[in-house]
């Protein structure tokens, strides 16, 4: 497994920025801040079809772990579907 990390943020300012990431990407992370209530995200996961949502916080360092152990499910079980152009949302 290959980890590349970029943080494309969410400012408009990134707009044109952002899509120089996604070529030969398997998974994607979507993050957000604090305000978005737990409900909200699952929500949104289910919306966009997700791989899975996990909370975590990066001040604490609850949940990491399990955010990129997820990531990696997820990356390897694209590439058993082996869908060419597909990235998996998480």
């Amino acid at each position: 497994v290959e980890l590349a990390l970029w943080d494309t943020a969410g400012q408009e300012d990134y707009d044109r920025l952002r899509p120089l990431s996604y070529p030969d990407t398997d998974v994607i992370l979507m993050c957000f801040s604090e305000p978005v209530k737990s409900e909200e995200g699952r929500d949104m996961a289910n919306r966009i079809s997700a791989y899975g949502y996990q909370e975590c916080s990066a001040k604490t360092k609850d949940g990491v772990r399990e955010v990129f152990e997820m990531a990696t499910r997820a990356a390897l079980q694209a590439k058993k579907r082996a869908k060419k152009n597909a990235c998996t949302l998480l």
